[in-house]
């Protein structure tokens, strides 16, 4: 019989804030089946089934947490086969020789970086529990929301009007790397941006008065 799983459609909480504790146990659970079927990892590294991801990444174990915390998992994906979990109605000896005489097919791994980080990073700022299916609401945002929506519509902006290689939130978060590679001041690194706001063509959306480093979380500012 399979097992239940309708844990998986109970990640926010009432009001949608707030992770439940069943989701967040599912999860630890999921991991933990991960790490029994090492043939379908990559070394330490597991698929995450994220909605992002959806098993076409390896990951640390721990970075799966928090992708699946904060994104939830890929819909309808509730049979772990891409993690070597058999598939239901299979017994564990049939399964046993599907993994002896079958060989390990692994699909193109996709990398998105940039947008992983960019989504991290108001993550971090915002807290996984925020429900990221927010719509548009009746009522005014609470303080939360309101980081979201302004680090979204960062993230939608280009960094000058016709610029399509970044957004205003994406060359911030480059910059911020280079800062800390660098081991930048926070002195040092503003007296920088405003010498690369005024290089930049008219209309720009780049801040040439500094950054507000409280508004940002601390991973990507130090």
């Amino acid at each position: 019989m399979p097992p239940d799983r309708s844990w998986i459609m109970n990640r926010v909480g009432p009001g949608g804030y707030g992770i439940t504790d069943e989701f967040r146990m599912g999860v630890k659970g999921f991991i933990e089946l991960c790490q029994q079927y090492p043939q379908y990892m990559d070394g330490e590294n597991i698929r995450c089934p994220c909605c992002d991801c959806k098993s076409l990444k390896f990951l640390p174990p721990d970075r799966v947490s928090y992708h699946l915390i904060s994104r939830g998992f890929e819909r309808g994906y509730v049979n772990w086969v891409r993690q070597g979990e058999p598939h239901w109605g299979e017994t564990s000896t049939h399964a046993q020789s599907r993994d002896e005489h079958e060989p390990m097919v692994f699909e193109p791994l996709i990398t998105n970086e940039p947008y992983d980080s960019l989504r991290d990073m108001v993550t971090d700022v915002v807290g996984p529990e925020f429900n990221w299916d927010t719509r548009d609401q009746p009522e005014a945002p609470n303080p939360t929301a309101q980081k979201f929506f302004k680090l979204k519509d960062a993230a939608n902006s280009p960094l000058w009007p016709g610029c399509e290689s970044h957004s205003e939130l994406s060359a911030l978060s480059e910059l911020l790397n280079i800062k800390s590679e660098s081991n930048l001041s926070e002195r040092h690194f503003n007296r920088f941006l405003k010498a690369f706001g005024q290089m930049l063509p008219k209309g720009h959306s780049h801040s040439s008065e500094g950054v507000n480093f409280s508004e940002y979380p601390k991973s990507a500012t130090s």
